[in-house]
């Protein structure tokens, strides 16, 4: 009878250990997890800026190529910083 009992308790301890460690693994992954969010966040946002940034890029050369063809066809007067 003793040495039953002293295996439960035994086995109990073990497992309040093991409880333990999990709880502990278990913060440190949804911290991780809380880091990791944050960083995805903060990479979709730098990837939306510069998406937004080229394509206001592509519009002002877009821009600029209709400004040249406008003025190639005469039907805009020449550019006057050209002309020094």
């Amino acid at each position: 009878m003793g040495q039953k009992l002293y295996e439960a308790i035994k086995l109990i301890f073990n497992f309040a250990e093991e409880l333990q460690r999990n709880r502990s693994d278990i913060e440190k992954l949804q911290q991780e997890m809380r880091e990791l969010t944050a960083a995805m966040q903060r990479l979709i946002y730098e990837v939306q800026r510069a998406q937004d940034k080229e394509a206001h890029e592509r519009e002002k050369l877009a821009l600029r190529l209709e400004i040249e063809l406008l003025r190639s066809g005469r039907e805009l007067p020449p550019n006057p910083e050209e002309e020094h």
